[in-house]
């Protein structure tokens, strides 16, 4: 779930112009433009032949490009699933949207779409709270995936593997979770067992959130989340609350079902 202390990535990243170039060269291929040579491909990205072999060498060695016997590149087969990957996740905002409208306008609350890009939680979709305080994240911003209701959400439902991965990588790049992995390794059986995850604090002071699974058959695919300050959510309110976030992801997932069917 993220918060305004988290960090939206800028449009033009200091210091990656290279890396802005390796991946312009894949801009290049369109439906009508399928095969490249060199100096074509040199040309697009405004380099010497000689710095396009060699990025063009990364993106081989990585498996999303090819070379054929003529010499020539062209997109390599990895890339289908990337574009699958990319069409499976518009589709699902485009069906969240109207459940996440409506659990808006009945909570007062902000809602949010969050899914699991690399070792992050990131926001993919946003229904603003109609109330005057609203929070200022936006479409776009990540979070670690230990931290907040939805990103958590989606940790827990990694497999034990990708689980033991993420935390091998986070112990060394998080101060913060010294001396709190095996809570926060018992915090995701809860989750699990629960069917929904509650953050209070975690990402911001004074900030409470819900999060629910958004599935596609088995598979968690997203979490919806509710957020809002912690003065708007008496704990009276918060049962009601976590079972209007379930009921709409469950109306989700099984829009995903439907349509897929």
């Amino acid at each position: 779930m993220p918060g305004r202390s988290e960090v939206v990535i800028p449009k033009q990243t200091v210091g990656a112009s290279s890396a802005r170039k390796i991946l312009k060269l894949l801009t290049y291929f369109t439906p009508d433009r399928t095969h490249a040579r060199v100096e074509d491909l040199a040309a697009h990205v405004d380099v010497p032949k000689s710095t396009a072999y060699r990025h063009l060498a990364l993106l081989k060695e990585t498996g999303l490009i090819a070379s054929g016997a003529d010499g020539r590149w062209h997109l390599a087969p990895a890339l289908i699933r990337l574009g699958e990957a990319a069409r499976s996740a518009v589709g699902i905002i485009e069906l969240a949207l109207p459940a996440m409208q409506r659990l808006s306008h009945q909570t007062q609350e902000t809602v949010l779409l969050i899914e699991r890009i690399g070792d992050a939680g990131v926001c993919v979709a946003k229904q603003d709270a109609p109330q005057m305080i609203r929070l200022s994240f936006e479409v776009g911003t990540g979070v670690p995936l230990h931290r907040g209701a939805g990103a958590k959400l989606l940790l827990a439902h990694l497999s034990l593997e990708e689980q033991q991965r993420y935390w091998a990588h986070a112990t060394a790049n998080y101060a913060d979770l010294k001396g709190r992995v095996t809570r926060l390794k018992s915090d995701l059986e809860e989750i699990r067992a629960a069917g929904h995850s509650v953050s209070s604090g975690d990402l911001m002071q004074d900030l409470w959130s819900v999060a629910a699974p958004v599935r596609r058959g088995s598979e968690v695919v997203a979490a919806l989340s509710l957020v809002g300050p912690i003065y708007r959510m008496p704990p009276s309110a918060k049962p009601q609350l976590v079972d209007a976030v379930k009921r709409s992801a469950d109306e989700i997932s099984a829009e995903i079902s439907r349509r897929a069917g």
